[in-house]
């Protein structure tokens, strides 16, 4: 039997390995929820300070602690990072010994190499577009092994090896997903003085695929800010033009208007061709184009937050939970702060953005307005596209404007059909 769980619930704490590509060729491991938590505070991190670690070719990897993980330089022909360390005794009903694994890959091709880890995961790709996964234990298939897979979105499964250790699910496409599996062996020892029956392994693998990473990027910046991407229902980004009918205190205009990634302008009628609308589609563009480069901020911290950069356009993007939540636009003149206030999680594990506060900013950082908003979807055979747009830009005390824009056609501008 099989369900659907969310990455977000996730109770307990995990070893991750991150095999890094791009500008800073590097491993890193972490103690968290999930591979997309990077929160962990020194007692965390030392915690992995113990742990065991290598290339599948044994030789030994030495870690540096960081305040947000530990993380060890890795050449550019290594692919496969592997880690383990033993946490201590827990009682949950029964005494066992609690042991974590990790091992972390550059593409999934490396995923069905054994690492030589005691209780491991592999994945091969088979022919017809599946990934077959396998748990190991010591090297052997292990069988009714729990094992956790990413599915739609954010969302996980939950299922059980069968008889050759194995499972099948479908490829992911995300840049960077995960796996996670719980192996018991009855064996009895001691630790710290104290006796065990049972231990059990948590094992993970983590999967970066580093294909097309922009020169000059960090590559797990990278891989954040496109699973983001990936996370986001919203269809429409970029440019695309759209049929629209505003009504604002002035009255009612109907036309056709362009936007062009950050802000929407009317090209119909002609006589209203010089306003601009920024608040259309404000969220729908979380991603440049793959030529620029993408890094964190200077100094990354431990949060469960990621806050990620793009230089060149002078933007910064908060990303928690693989969610973006907030998006920052910074000029000479000043800046844009757009924050995610309310959202929708659909079945398929994707988010909606449907509220949405952005906060204008002079160049001495200066609030100048505030407009709150609120985005509406139609769903057309699967595609999330923008319908509506209702918002109320307050520039002063009592000085509030409010805007509903309601759009249909829309079209990415080199499309030749409706979304």
């Amino acid at each position: 039997m099989a369900f659907e769980i969310s990455t977000e619930v996730a109770c307990a704490h995990f070893l991750f390995a991150h095999v890094i590509r791009g500008s800073q060729p590097r491993v890193e491991l972490h103690f968290a929820e999930s591979a997309w938590d990077f929160s962990a505070n020194d007692r965390m991190v030392s915690l992995m300070g113990s742990a065991r670690s290598w290339h599948a070719d044994g030789q030994t990897l030495e870690f540096e602690s960081k305040p947000h993980a530990m993380v060890c330089p890795m050449e550019s022909d290594q692919k496969i990072a592997c880690s383990e360390f033993t946490y201590g005794l827990m009682s949950r009903g029964e005494t066992f010994l609690l042991r974590y694994h990790a091992k972390g890959v550059d593409g999934i091709e490396a995923a069905e190499t054994n690492g030589g880890l005691h209780a491991e995961i592999v994945a091969t790709p088979s022919e017809d577009g599946q990934l077959i996964v396998t748990v190991l234990s010591k090297g052997t298939p292990f069988p009714g092994a729990e094992i956790i897979v990413p599915t739609s979105g954010m969302n996980t499964e939950e299922m059980t090896t069968d008889e050759n250790g194995q499972i099948r699910i479908n490829t992911p496409t995300t840049s960077l997903y995960s796996f996670r599996a719980m192996v018991p062996e009855e064996r009895s020892g001691t630790h710290d003085g104290k006796p065990y029956e049972l231990v059990r392994h948590y094992t993970t693998l983590t999967v970066h695929d580093h294909e097309n990473i922009p020169e000059g990027s960090d590559g797990l910046a990278w891989a954040i800010l496109q699973d983001a991407q990936h996370c986001n229902a919203a269809t429409v980004g970029g440019s695309w033009n759209a049929n629209f009918r505003m009504t604002d205190a002035s009255g009612t205009l109907q036309g056709k208007l362009m936007h062009d990634g950050q802000s929407a302008r009317i090209t119909e009628p002609e006589e209203a061709s010089d306003r601009t609308i920024q608040t259309i589609g404000s969220i729908r563009t979380i991603h440049p184009a793959n030529d620029i480069a993408i890094g964190f901020e200077d100094a990354r911290t431990a949060a469960a937050g990621c806050r990620i950069v793009i230089p060149e356009h002078g933007m910064t993007y908060v990303i928690k939970d693989r969610v973006v939540e907030t998006i920052i636009e910074s000029s000479d003149d000043g800046s844009r702060r757009i924050d995610v206030t309310g959202r929708t999680r659909l079945e398929d594990g994707r988010i909606l953005p449907e509220r949405l506060v952005i906060t204008e900013f002079d160049s001495n950082g200066t609030i100048e307005s505030v407009t709150l908003t609120s985005e509406n979807y139609v769903d057309q055979n699967g595609d999330h596209v923008l319908k509506s747009v209702s918002h109320n830009h307050i520039n002063g005390p009592g000085k509030s404007d409010q805007t509903v824009i309601r759009l249909s056609d829309v079209r990415q501008q080199d499309s030749t059909s409706s979304r």
